[in-house]
């Protein structure tokens, strides 16, 4: 467990991913924080909101990053979790593992959000003893590889979401209610994103 104090700032971060606040007052510094490795992604999404694209990149150095900026804060003033994703598929940077596993390290909980078209038995192992949780992506164009990754994710012990964006089809809604009566005994959250016109989106 992590104990935060900042002046009339109080929280604890419990061993099973869960933040508890004993105040009203703002945190001086964030509790989560969205981190992007890449902008790089396979799936070719007519509707990708950040226009991740197959000629996309990997950022460099991202461990040495995670060092220089989470290593530079006190233990009280790191995350208490990031979420990895938002800009690419996270699953395809080649050093996807050493980067969890140094943010762990530096005691902050990794997670990410994927398509699920990467993983491998490496990044199962690593996700279960690294990661608090994993989020795939629901895509009706890929969903034999959606199929696959729910069978691989669900056995390991890590909590599991679906993410789904509903709204550029009268489908989605009906996609979301067949996910959730499929899946609802093996899923922690079913997380609904808006169909917005950026990136691909029209």
């Amino acid at each position: 467990m992590r104990i935060r104090i900042q002046n009339d700032y109080k929280s604890f971060f419990t061993n099973s991913y869960k933040t508890i606040r004993l105040s009203d007052a703002t945190p001086l510094t964030p509790e989560l924080t969205d981190v992007a490795i890449n902008n790089r992604c396979l799936a070719n999404c007519s509707y990708c909101y950040t226009n991740a694209l197959k000629s996309g990149t990997n950022f460099s150095n991202i461990v040495e990053k995670a060092e220089e900026i989470w290593g530079n804060l006190s233990l009280n003033d790191r995350e208490f979790q990031i979420a990895i994703g938002g800009a690419g598929e996270p699953t395809l940077h080649p050093d996807f593992i050493p980067f969890i596993k140094k943010v762990r390290e530096l005691e902050i909980i990794p997670n990410y959000t994927t398509n699920g078209m990467h993983l491998t038995d490496e990044i199962l192992k690593a996700t279960e003893q690294y990661c608090g949780g994993v989020a795939l992506s629901w895509h009706p164009h890929i969903s034999k590889t959606f199929q696959s990754a729910i069978n691989q994710l669900s056995t390991i012990n890590t909590k599991l979401n679906i993410h789904i964006i509903v709204g550029e089809s009268e489908q989605s809604f009906i996609d979301l209610m067949t996910l959730y009566q499929q899946y609802k005994n093996i899923v922690d959250y079913f997380v609904i994103l808006p169909y917005q016109s950026f990136g691909r989106g029209k």
